[in-house]
């Protein structure tokens, strides 16, 4: 049966335009509830300071300094660092800037979402919209629109670059590089960008072996990520006399599980997601020859990976926010693929559980903060 189907079988009758009118005013509705959650959660990490510290000196021209003559790098954000001081450089405090470009770069990943979900699906799919109003619901996705950090313009960024991926490898035998300068732009945000990019290399890498690419193309469409991260690599060495920023050597020190578990678990019983897991296999089961899954499974394999070698973090979920749309897609998938499989009740309960999903989200929302944890 078409991944289409579901809205097909639950709205046979209704005239398209009643559904256009109530598709627009489920929209209005949703973004004026994303609003309403981001000003609810907005505030401004002290971390950022930091940056905006580094961005102040450098359009001071003192450089890319903590203190005047010390060549010390206590960021790593490079691009985010540049992107403030260049809004101080037109007159823009970086807290405004910084919480601009946050919020706007949540709108990208809920618009690149819903477009990613109205493609292959369709936009009336219950399974595009589950999405969707779980990042508008969800307070760790709205808190982090703000907080004056790089976290949600990263996300962006890395979805971007995965998307656009997907977009080309529909031509594999085409070169192309929009894919390489967005993950290499991730990657002077945050350094785990890369991971992405080795990640997605690994996909270039199969069609390669399988001869779906040649690998001259494979090299072609790498270049402009070893150009442009090999070019901040060398000016780190050259200024800072270091190839990682200073904050790796003094907070990475290799696996932490006890610390990683406690991080991974605490996200898992604010949301509840353990019950919602099972869709997730759901969706790597049947569709396991799909590229999308395949690629989305393998973004959480990779990174979880990292984040229990790091051993998370003492914000609230701020580096599971960027896997929250590949996470949220696929388990939006299984739940529309087991509705499909049922029939009558079996149908309305699958979606039922769906709904409880949404509004367990309301629950952990409305019910406190957990912005700092231990």
């Amino acid at each position: 049966m078409s991944n289409k189907a579901i809205e097909m079988r639950y709205l046979p009758v209704i005239p398209r335009k009643i559904l256009d009118f109530f598709y627009w005013v489920a929209l209005v509705f949703f973004f004026i509830l994303l609003v309403n959650n981001i000003r609810t959660y907005y505030f401004l990490n002290d971390d950022s300071y930091i940056s905006f510290r580094y961005s102040r000196n450098l359009v001071d021209g003192l450089g890319l300094v903590w203190n005047p003559g010390e060549a010390v790098e206590g960021y790593t954000n490079f691009l985010w660092v540049i992107l403030m001081a260049a809004s101080l450089w037109l007159g823009i405090q970086p807290e405004i800037s910084s919480t601009a470009l946050g919020i706007l770069s949540g709108i990208f990943v809920i618009g690149a979402m819903w477009r990613f979900g109205a493609l292959h699906r369709s936009r009336m799919n219950i399974c595009t919209w589950l999405p969707l109003l779980v990042f508008a619901l969800s307070r760790s996705f709205t808190a982090w629109c703000t907080s004056g950090l790089e976290t949600m313009f990263f996300t962006a960024l890395v979805l971007a670059a995965n998307l656009r991926f997907l977009d080309e490898s529909k031509d594999p035998q085409e070169t192309y590089f929009g894919s390489s300068i967005l993950f290499a732009l991730a990657t002077l945000t945050r350094p785990e960008g890369g991971l992405f990019m080795v990640i997605v290399g690994l996909f270039v890498l199969s069609d390669v072996l399988r001869r779906r690419k040649s690998l001259l193309s494979a090299i072609k469409w790498g270049l402009p990520f070893i150009v442009i991260v090999g070019a901040h690599f060398l000016w780190r060495h050259s200024y800072y006399g270091y190839w990682l920023p200073n904050t790796f050597y003094a907070k990475v020190a290799g696996l932490w599980l006890e610390q990683a578990w406690r991080y991974i678990s605490l996200f898992l019983r604010t949301y509840s997601f353990a019950w919602f897991l099972p869709f997730l296999f759901v969706t790597a089961i049947v569709r396991r020859r799909d590229r999308t899954t395949q690629l989305f499974l393998l973004i959480l394999a990779f990174y979880l990976a990292y984040v229990v070698y790091v051993g998370g973090d003492r914000f609230e979920f701020r580096f599971l926010v960027v896997i929250f749309p590949y996470l949220y897609w696929l388990i939006a998938d299984g739940i529309g693929i087991v509705a499909l499989w049922g029939k009558g009740k079996t149908q309305i309960a699958t979606l039922l559980l769906g709904a409880l999903f949404i509004f367990g989200l309301l629950y952990t929302t409305y019910s406190g903060s957990k912005l700092n944890i231990p």
